[in-house]
């Protein structure tokens, strides 16, 4: 496996003002829009939210009272008509305000498996979790919210599913804002997997995230496309086109080697915010040195901005051991690859040290 010097990283010019810097941004997004992502449209004017199936804006208690629960109905005004999805709500129930997970999640209405959510609301947090497939399944077809929007992909511009999916989160977002238990200081967001490239391109799109959490990301996200094992972009224009734009079909049978960007880029463009990256020892397909090297490629933006990137003292992801000292964190756990009660500690642990 080739190390960091051979990967041949190509970096963007030095800022070395947070004003160059934020310059140098605009064109990194630029890139990462067009060659990727795609478009998102504007944010609404106004997000509406209706308590669903209840007579009070929240009405139960849950996890031993210790919990506050209401699963809302999201409504705004697009292109074609009001477009909508719903989405669940947990807050401590101890009347102070707390920080937040917007945490795009696989299964509804509370997360499944991958949310160990009484143990997030133990150690003082919120959850405001949806289930993506209700905002647009998760398959070449395109429903949910998408037919509102003139972005039906028949531009090579138009979002594909993780723009779609994304700009979900930041709707949540625009309604726990309003709640009295969110501390609008301290809100993350969070996805898994293919949700993972979600929540860094949710950052990437909108700096009311105070931190950004890629759980197992890979390609597509956090992990460095050149020299990377496991799944790779080339493929992705075949399996997974529609999360993307159409334009990346332009990068069928690129070599990585060939690309004008890469996955430090993304990451980039949360900075001077926090930003948390993890990994596991078995999850090849995602390659836990590829995402260590992008933090790391990427810690010169956030030194532009006067703060402290990754500090890491290894070349390679070491289980089980967490870099938590800058404003990129770091970790590899032992398993494969999950969204496990292990990482949600290790992110929580990071948010308690840095008060984000």
């Amino acid at each position: 496996m080739k190390n960091f010097v051979e990967r041949n990283i190509p970096m963007w010019e030095k800022a070395s003002t947070p004003a160059e810097a934020e310059k140098i941004q605009e064109e990194l997004y630029a890139l990462m829009r067009d060659r990727l992502y795609g478009m998102m449209p504007p944010a609404p004017a106004e997000v509406r939210a209706k308590a669903v199936g209840k007579d009070t804006e929240i009405a139960d208690k849950t996890f031993a009272g210790k919990a506050k629960h209401q699963r809302y109905r999201l409504s705004f005004d697009a292109d074609k008509g009001e477009a909508a999805f719903e989405y669940d709500y947990f807050a401590p129930d101890d009347g102070k305000k707390h920080p937040f997970f917007v945490n795009i999640c696989f299964h509804g209405p509370a997360g499944g498996h991958y949310l160990p959510a009484e143990e997030i609301i133990d150690r003082g947090f919120g959850i405001a979790t949806f289930n993506y497939d209700e905002v647009s399944l998760d398959a070449n077809v395109w429903d949910g919210i998408v037919p509102f929007y003139n972005m039906d992909r028949t531009g090579r511009d138009d979002w594909g599913k993780i723009g779609i999916w994304a700009f979900a989160a930041s709707r949540v977002l625009d309604h726990i804002l309003t709640l009295p238990e969110v501390d609008p200081d301290r809100i993350a967001v969070i996805g898994h997997s293919r949700l993972g490239k979600t929540a860094l391109w949710a950052g990437a799109n909108d700096p009311r995230f105070a931190l950004v959490i890629s759980n197992e990301s890979g390609c597509g996200g956090a992990a460095i496309n050149r020299g990377k094992v496991g799944e790779a972009l080339s493929g992705m224009t075949d399996v997974f086109p529609y999360w993307f734009s159409p334009a990346m079909q332009d990068l069928r049978g690129v070599a990585p080697d060939d690309l004008d960007f890469d996955a430090h880029m993304l990451l980039a463009l949360i900075a001077p915010r926090h930003l948390l990256v993890g990994s596991a020892e078995g999850d090849e397909w995602a390659d836990p040195q590829s995402e260590l090297y992008a933090c790391r490629a990427a810690s010169p933006m956030w030194e532009a901005y006067g703060k402290t990137g990754l500090v890491c003292d290894s070349e390679t992801p070491v289980a089980g051991k967490a870099f938590h000292e800058g404003f990129i964190g770091y970790h590899m756990r032992p398993g494969s690859h999950f969204m496990s009660r292990t990482d949600w500690n290790i992110y929580m642990d990071y948010r308690d040290k840095h008060n984000v």
